[in-house]
């Protein structure tokens, strides 16, 4: 039920807990209407683009639910009556579940004040890692051409905004070229089918010897709006190359576990 109370400056103020804490679901809509405080749930993956019902201090907070791992709900930055103002000045994708979790948790949200014309980013609540996926077990690098790439590592699916940084990382514990003189192996980033540019690199010099290292690589990028599957895939010059990692190393013996990461860079 409402209190009432006193601040400091002898204002008198009044406090209603169910208003404060109440959670109401709202389908997702170009437009949603809300008509208190409170958190909203929002399910569906229809982008939304204003939110009417505010009023001048109104805070709400939105709150993604109920939708498959990896696909957002996007809340659109704009302008004018009603609009979403959000940090940075850009659109925000928000998951009830991405790849990287162990298990299901509560949907990531933004909160919002009405400032009698828009609704202001005042505090988010969001993952930093989508996906998390072993490397491939240790291999050769065979391949020759850039099409015929070995797969060192493959990403989860995931449906990005379109106007989200991430930053996409992969670590072998280590990978060498040939040992015939003048090998060489490279890696090129993959958005599903279609080969992107290169990211990584190691040659011999023209010794003949192998040249081996860890592998530590990294490359930023804003995806398109889309569901993508990133991997990294490599091939070799002169002679076979390889690469060597454990998943799930248990013993002092075992070299490193290998990862390809997909997070956010906001």
């Amino acid at each position: 039920m409402p209190w009432k109370f006193f601040t400091s400056s002898g204002q008198q103020k009044t406090f209603d807990s169910s208003v404060a804490s109440s959670v109401s679901t709202v389908a997702s809509a170009s437009s949603i209407a809300v008509t208190k405080p409170g958190t909203y749930l929002l399910t569906g993956t229809t982008t939304v683009a204003t939110i009417t019902g505010g009023a001048i201090g109104m805070t709400i907070t939105v709150q993604a639910s109920a939708q498959a791992s990896g696909t957002p709900v996007v809340l659109t930055y704009g302008a004018g009556s009603n609009a979403i103002k959000l940090t940075g000045g850009r659109s925000l994708g928000l998951y009830a579940q991405v790849p990287a979790d162990t298990a299901a948790g509560a949907g990531e949200s933004v909160t919002l004040r009405y400032d009698g014309t828009a609704w202001v980013e005042i505090a988010r609540d969001l993952r930093k890692v989508l996906t998390y996926n072993f490397a491939e077990a240790s291999g050769v690098i065979s391949s020759t051409t850039v099409a015929g790439g070995n797969t060192l590592a493959t990403a989860s699916s995931v449906t990005f905004d379109g106007e989200t940084p991430v930053v996409i990382s992969l670590y072998l514990y280590a990978w060498g070229t040939g040992s015939t003189a003048s090998s060489a192996v490279f890696a090129n980033l993959w958005d599903g089918a279609t080969a992107k540019h290169r990211i990584a690199y190691l040659s011999n010099s023209a010794v003949a010897s192998q040249q081996a290292l860890t592998l530590f690589t990294q490359v930023r990028l804003t995806p398109t709006a889309a569901a993508r599957a990133y991997s990294i895939r490599a091939f070799r010059a002169t002679s076979n190359g390889d690469w060597n990692t454990t998943n799930n190393p248990s013993g002092t013996g075992d070299n490193g576990q290998g990862f390809i990461r997909i997070e956010r860079d906001i």
